[in-house]
């Protein structure tokens, strides 16, 4: 095999232009693979972007419902706290009526009595 000292010029000239070419080649081959790992990073890095857009949007939305929930169960203990204080009112009221209705019944038993005895004492009277 010739050694490279040994080539002719223009053969030796030929064969660094193929290899530069190959080398031109694989050169432009990677930077095409790179272009497009370039590009398909760049729609990674949009479509990351917007999940992080939407999951912003639904995490505020969450809040929101959140504060809203927060309030609602304020309110709720609030008219809790109020049905209680008028349920022990009304309690309290029925207590009172039941006494009171014992003590209206005991004065119509002692009113029919009362008319029982008057209207005997009456027919005595007559008699």
């Amino acid at each position: 095999m010739e050694t490279t000292t040994d080539m002719h010029p223009l053969k030796l000239a030929q064969m660094k232009q193929e290899e530069v070419h190959r080398c031109m080649d694989e050169v432009q081959a990677k930077a095409s693979s790179f272009l497009e790992f370039t590009m398909q990073w760049k729609d990674l890095e949009a479509h990351l972007e917007s999940w992080q857009g939407c999951l912003q949007m639904r995490e505020e939305a969450l809040d929101l419902k959140e504060k809203k929930l927060g309030e609602t169960a304020k309110l709720l203990e609030e008219r809790e706290k109020e049905w209680i204080g008028k349920r022990n009112m009304f309690e309290g009221c029925l207590d009172q009526l039941i006494v009171k209705q014992k003590r209206l019944d005991a004065l119509v038993t002692m009113i029919n009595k009362s008319e029982i005895e008057l209207h005997s004492k009456k027919k005595k009277i007559s008699d």
